[in-house]
């Protein structure tokens, strides 16, 4: 995966739409009633649902995995700080953020080792 300037703008746009959506999602759960842990729950649900396709595309392979299991994770993060942290929301979009640059730092370290074993 090539990281250019390009690539740096779409990805801010893409978690951008995610992490409004979240914070939607977030303030109409609250708006309904929902307690922050029932919050969490839903998101967990949610976020489990929408990602776990991965896994049936990707043929249960690591990554597949690893974008599930973090996305629900993240189901507590998320609404944690956007409702009990002061401009929560923007801390939520840098976790995001964060997630993605350490990802990818953690897939080029990979796929170099297993390219370079290839070599070999």
């Amino acid at each position: 995966l090539k990281i250019d300037k390009r690539r740096l703008v779409s990805k801010s746009i893409d978690i951008l739409s995610q992490q409004v959506f979240v914070v939607l999602l977030v303030i109409f759960l609250q708006d309904a009633g929902l307690a922050l842990n029932q919050i969490i729950i839903a998101f967990a649900v949610i976020f489990g649902l929408v990602h776990a396709p991965l896994i049936l595309v990707e043929r249960g392979t690591w990554p597949s995995w690893y974008f599930t299991v973090f996305s629900i994770l993240s189901a507590i993060i998320f609404p944690t700080l956007i409702l009990k942290v002061q401009y929560g929301f923007v801390y939520s979009y840098i976790v995001h953020w964060i997630f993605y640059t350490f990802t990818a730092i953690g897939f080029w370290i990979v796929y170099a080792k297993r390219k370079q074993n290839k070599i070999s």
